[in-house]
């Protein structure tokens, strides 16, 4: 078995928050906040894993207006625009290594343009298919998250704008039964969405 690797004499567990902090990079974040554990006397398996959960209330409110354009072969166009904003108490939790994180209210307002662009496809039966690509231009206002470990402080600011790109395909099968599928990415300023995927069924009686 190969012998572990001494840790340097020229850093503390201080000076690697203080880095950690300064840090834009979340996975050299992690590796600095645990190699402070280390420092601190903690075990290296201390360092590797951490964890802590907590309960906290939120309220949310969304406005939404658009308009459903129909083209020439069954083609349509639905531009529209968005308001939406999240409110989430804040919390503070220990950690089971001894931290403790300090989180304040997290705050969100959205706004949001964009369009949808599909064609109907009508049933032999009735009803219909309808695949579409969807873009839109969101902005995030809100700016003043924060989230403090001991005496550490990082910003979970999510704020800035990002273009969000979508397809899918929905299926009115009867007049009752309806079923939707679409895959999203986003990519901003701040955030990434790599992939998502929305699954759904509507039943009306």
């Amino acid at each position: 078995m190969a012998a572990a690797i001494g840790l340097r004499g020229d850093y503390d567990a201080a000076k690697l928050r203080e880095l950690a902090k300064q840090s834009e990079d979340a996975d050299q974040t992690r590796r600095l906040m645990a190699l402070a554990v280390v420092y601190d006397g903690g075990s290296r398996s201390d360092g590797a894993k951490t964890g802590g959960d907590y309960n906290t209330n939120g309220i949310g409110a969304s406005v939404e207006a658009g308009k459903h354009i129909k083209l020439q072969d069954d083609w349509f166009v639905e531009p529209y625009a968005q308001l939406s904003s999240l409110w989430v108490q804040g919390a503070d939790y220990s950690l089971d290594n001894g931290m403790r994180a300090d989180s304040n209210k997290a705050d969100s307002f959205l706004g949001k343009v964009g369009t949808t662009v599909g064609r109907n496809f009508p049933l032999d039966k009735g009803g219909y298919v309808q695949p579409y690509v969807k873009v839109a231009l969101a902005h995030e206002f809100a700016n003043s998250n924060r989230v403090k470990v001991n005496d550490n402080t990082f910003s979970n600011d999510l704020s800035g704008s990002r273009g969000e790109l979508g397809a899918g395909i929905a299926a009115q099968l009867t007049d009752v039964l309806q079923l939707h599928a679409d895959v999203d990415y986003s990519n901003g300023k701040n955030i990434e969405q790599p992939w998502g995927v929305n699954v759904g069924v509507r039943y009306s009686w």
